[in-house]
């Protein structure tokens, strides 16, 4: 560790500057050079409206399409993907009107009404949240907008959370006009039941839920990516061990066989048990990096104070711990940001965990309820 730590220092010498210097530079991480390219990991077709997904298949689409761009596929029976500006949501076609997942920030949401009548002529009625986030569902009240003009009144569903998620960072989006208790619930839409889950306090955000189709699509956004490592700092995870516990329950349910997961490609259950695993392997050798915060490792920084201390202290263990799981898993795309990884990974372990008896979370798919 200290060897680790020392190697970094060298590679940042100007935070050995004088307390006199007139202009610090700040702390940061040499930026990305290089990156994995897509893998071929699965069939890709191109987009259709009308063809369902064989198993497996992904979707033929860059991952930064050009602006403007819309995608729409046909997922199962009755479930629509429709993704645009690298953001996805998904729609259900009932028999009397249409559901939808999510109102991202980015959609032009006239613009997106016209999409969803490619689709069918029912108009939307009802959206769902699957978490606060103002990026994914920011633009529920302008789409309530413009059903306005059909004399629509939208309604939209909710879980308990995130009435309490909004509330407390002020979000200027609409609140649910039907609230869904957290835990394993359900709601109605016509005839149809959809699952709508909240099983953990505290993930990706403090209100996240997954919600499945009654045709056994999976809606979860900000957890696990189409054959590839998650985003830089996990996505702003706000809880590590609450993020792998959401991806457990997911693995766990039995009722879904494709996923929407917000962004990029449509994913798999292959691809949530590759995440844990990623993550099993980190959590695993993070004791091999971290053993606690000892005196013997601060008596490195002498003439720094504390802020810079903790952060040498977590930027090389994080680059370290990256370095330990490479051989398995640097093929990835997405790689490039394993150290982001590494280091939630190391703060939950120095914080959460017992390093003194190297308890671990758990990683196997939870049996949900039935």
């Amino acid at each position: 560790m200290i060897r680790v730590l020392l190697v970094v220092i060298s590679f940042f010498p100007f935070l050995a500057a004088s307390e006199n210097q007139e202009a610090r530079p700040l702390q940061q991480v040499s930026p990305v050079q290089t990156y994995n390219p897509e893998l071929p990991d699965n069939v890709r077709v191109k987009p259709s409206i009308t063809r369902i997904l064989r198993p497996g298949e992904r979707v033929d689409i860059p991952y930064v399409p050009p602006m403007g761009e819309w995608n729409i596929q046909r997922l199962s029976e009755r479930s629509f993907w429709v993704i645009s500006e690298q953001f996805a949501v998904t729609v259900f076609v009932g028999d009397r009107s249409t559901l939808v997942i999510d109102a991202p920030d980015v959609f032009d949401m006239s613009e997106f009404v016209v999409q969803v009548k490619k689709i069918t002529p029912l108009p939307i009625t009802t959206v769902v949240y699957s978490h606060p986030h103002v990026d994914h569902v920011g633009n529920s009240q302008k789409l309530a907008n413009v059903l306005k003009k059909s004399e629509i009144d939208l309604r939209i569903v909710a879980s308990e959370n995130a009435v309490r998620e909004i509330k407390r960072y002020k979000n200027s989006i609409p609140m649910p006009t039907e609230i869904v208790a957290n835990g394993f619930s359900k709601f109605q839409f016509e005839k149809w039941t959809f699952k709508h889950v909240t099983p953990v306090d505290w993930a990706h955000t403090g209100a996240d839920s997954y919600i499945i189709t009654p045709d056994g699509v999976l809606h979860i956004v900000d957890f696990f990516y189409p054959g590839r490592l998650p985003l830089a700092e996990v996505s702003g995870v706000q809880n590590m061990t609450g993020w792998i516990e959401m991806c457990r329950f997911v693995a766990g349910d039995p009722d879904w066989k494709i996923a929407n997961l917000g962004h990029a490609n449509v994913g798999y259950r292959e691809d949530v048990m590759r995440t844990l695993d990623y993550f099993k392997d980190l959590y695993t050798q993070a004791f091999n990096v971290f053993k606690g915060f000892q005196p013997e490792f601060f008596q490195q920084f002498t003439g720094q104070n504390t802020g810079v201390m903790i952060r040498m202290m977590f930027d090389g263990g994080a680059n370290q711990l990256a370095q330990l799981v490479a051989n398995k898993w640097n093929h990835l795309p997405q790689w490039e940001v394993a150290r982001d990884h590494a280091e939630k990974v190391l703060w939950d372990v120095a914080l959460n965990y017992n390093y003194h008896e190297r308890t671990l979370p758990d990683f196997e798919p939870i049996p949900v309820p039935k």
